[in-house]
This record gives C-alpha cells, sequence and structure tokens, in this order.
C-alpha cells in the first residue's frame, strides 16, 4: 500500500462500519483462540486500528513495514506493545520468539508469494497456537479498490483451504463472512462493472446514520457465526493450527 492509502485508513479506522463491525467480529475469534496473558503477533498491523482489541486478550507484538503507519502505532501505544519493522514472507524481523496467537487481518492478498508467506509462520507458532486469517473474497468482485490497496487476489473457499493444506496447517473453522451485506455490495459492484463506473467503497462513513446502520448490519454476523459457516460473503475467515 501507499502512504495515501495508509493516511485514509488511520481517518476510518476508528469511524468507517467496515473496521469497526470487523473487529467486534474479530474479537470474538481472538477471545476464542487465546488464553490469559496470551503471546499475541499482528504481521501487516496497518496504522494500528486492531491493537486495542488484541491488547485486551495478552501481549502484543505488531509488525509493520511502513514508516508512516510504524509512526502512527509509536504514537498512540508507545511501550505497550513491541514494535517490529518486518514484511511477508522472510523479512519478519522476529528471532525466535513464539506465539500463542498470530493475526493477518486482510494481508495475504497484498502478497505476492502468499504460499511461502504461511509456510513460514509455523516456526512462530508455539505448540498449540492458532492462526486467524482474514482476506478478500471472490475474484469476479475485483475493483478499482482492490488495485488501489494492491491487492493480488482475492479468494474464494477452495483456494484458500488449498493453501491452507499446501502450507502444512490444519483448518479448526472457514468461513464467508460479511454475508448479509454480500447481495447489495456484489449487485453494485457487477453495475460498476458494466457501466465502467466505479467507487472507492468508503464513501459511507459521511453519513453517520448509515454507516451506523452498516456497523449493526454487519456486526450482527458474529452472533450466526458462533454455530455455523456461511457459504458466501465478501470476506473470508480462518482459525488454523499446527498439523
Amino acid at each position: 500500500m501507499d502512504a495515501k492509502s495508509y493516511r485514509e485508513m488511520c481517518d476510518l479506522e476508528k469511524q468507517h462500519w467496515w473496521f469497526v463491525a470487523r473487529r467486534s467480529i474479530l474479537e470474538f475469534f481472538v477471545e476464542k483462540n487465546t488464553k490469559p496473558s496470551a503471546q499475541i503477533l499482528e504481521i501487516g498491523a496497518g496504522t494500528g486500528g486492531n491493537l486495542e482489541m488484541l491488547m485486551r486478550h495478552g501481549k502484543v507484538t505488531a509488525i509493520e513495514p511502513n514508516d508512516f503507519a510504524r509512526e502512527k502505532i509509536c504514537e498512540e501505544f508507545g511501550e505497550k506493545i513491541s514494535m517490529i519493522k518486518g514484511s511477508l514472507p522472510s523479512e519478519l524481523g522476529l528471532q525466535n520468539q513464539g506465539f500463542d496467537l498470530i493475526c493477518l487481518f486482510d494481508v495475504l492478498e497484498h502478497v505476492e508469494e502468499d504460499l511461502a508467506s504461511l509456510s513460514e509462520l509455523k516456526k512462530f507458532l508455539n505448540p498449540n497456537g492458532k492462526i486467524i486469517i482474514t482476506v478478500p473474497a471472490f475474484q469476479f468482485l475485483w475493483s478499482l479498490h482492490d488495485e488501489k490497496l494492491h491487492h493480488h487476489r482475492r479468494y474464494n473457499l477452495r483456494s484458500l483451504k488449498n493453501l491452507i493444506r499446501a502450507s502444512g496447517f490444519v483448518t479448526e473453522k472457514i468461513t464467508y463472512f460479511n454475508c448479509i451485506l454480500f447481495p447489495l455490495a456484489a449487485s453494485i459492484r457487477l453495475l460498476e462493472k458494466i457501466t465502467n463506473r466505479q467507487s472507492s467503497g468508503e464513501e459511507s462513513h459521511d453519513l453517520p446514520p448509515f454507516n451506523k446502520f452498516l456497523t449493526m448490519i454487519f456486526s450482527s454476523e458474529k452472533f450466526w457465526l458462533k454455530k455455523f459457516n456461511f457459504c458466501f460473503g465478501l470476506s473470508l475467515l480462518c482459525v488454523l493450527k499446527k498439523d
């Protein structure tokens, strides 16, 4: 991602419906897959939008390659977290640390070598440790927004399962999410392609009632995801452990 995208992310993460609702869903899975005083690693921490949530569940280390993003994290959190400059697949800046939970929230799509990146994480995962991954779903939804954020791909259930299998991990949970809004979002995305007009997808945060409504709808999915897997959605989520 370029510096402009990081600055926009910094402005959006605390209030935009997609970030707020996704964080609510992710916290359920973080809490379910950690123990008290867990050692938690977030790779691709961006400007730190998830760190406060993760800190409620353990000691956090954050890895981020972008200088602007790391500076924002250090300004906000100081010594409350360990901040490392690094990137996937092989320049993480870690030594012999082991973690109980490793988080990659919408990161793998930014990495050209996604298989090598996921395989590399084995050496840093403690016995019985877990990895939580989210990625954007369905290549047919590819848009200007993906290009702006320097994505290499979007995933589907099969491609993500194949990646997990090839990297030597076992899947404990894999599901689509952001399902309720999928029909509307997919229709808009397809219409934009037909008319050759595309938006950034970030306009709704300027309309507080609309933003609040979308936050409520999206975040409500966590109650369903406790027991069920969705068969479609705008994103995918998986929980992994070592084979």
